[in-house]
């Protein structure tokens, strides 16, 4: 299913294109790095919080209203504790997100020197993730393994805030909601730069 969100940017590429391209006199296409720090919430209420990295490309096609492209990894495993003698090593392979994207720019009441912009956003749109789970536990015999991946695509949302220098740089401040099922739900908070272009 990631691959669907993949091919609907790149269908919906042409029609965004030409209203960035009208909307020329500012900067509004933007590529951004994010570190994150993730939830992944097992149904059992079992949790654990990697770490990793996120890349976003978006642009906008007024000041209001854009798209977004994201993705992000947590590649250092998390360990999580299952009870006596049983234990997991979670990893996040990929958390993906195709958003539709809103913006409200506002001007600080006092002025900030190099601030162009301060703006709040919100988020909608589809969200696919995929979690390994290796899975350790053992008896006084001997001791098992196995692994179990949960891959899924859901609805996603997300909120932030951030500010925009008049050197085409932003900083962003994010929660994100990309996974909602009754056996694993997935969050994020995330802080990162933005580059506009």
């Amino acid at each position: 299913m990631r691959y669907w969100i993949l091919f609907g940017l790149f269908l919906c590429s042409p029609l965004w294109a030409q209203p960035i391209a009208h909307y020329h006199d500012q900067r509004n296409v933007y590529a951004g790095l994010s570190a994150m720090m993730f939830t992944v919430d097992y149904g059992s209420g079992d949790t654990v919080n990697p770490g990793g990295l996120g890349f976003r490309l978006g642009g906008m096609l007024d000041s209001h209203w854009g798209m977004e492209l994201r993705a992000g990894v947590a590649p250092i495993k998390s360990t999580l504790s299952l009870g006596a003698d049983r234990s997991a090593d979670v990893t996040l392979d990929h958390a993906a997100a195709l958003l539709l994207t809103g913006r409200l720019p506002f001007r600080s009441p006092m002025p900030l020197p190099m601030i162009k912009d301060l703006f709040v956003q919100g988020f909608a749109g589809l969200a696919d993730a995929q979690v390994k789970s290796d899975r350790h536990w053992c008896s006084a015999s001997r001791c098992r393994s196995d692994v179990e991946r949960n891959n899924d695509t859901t609805p996603a949302w997300g909120v932030g805030a951030g500010l925009r220098t008049d050197f085409n740089v932003g900083l962003t401040l994010q929660y994100m909601h990309y996974i909602s099922q009754s056996y694993i739900d997935i969050s994020g908070y995330e802080a990162g730069i933005e580059w506009y272009f």
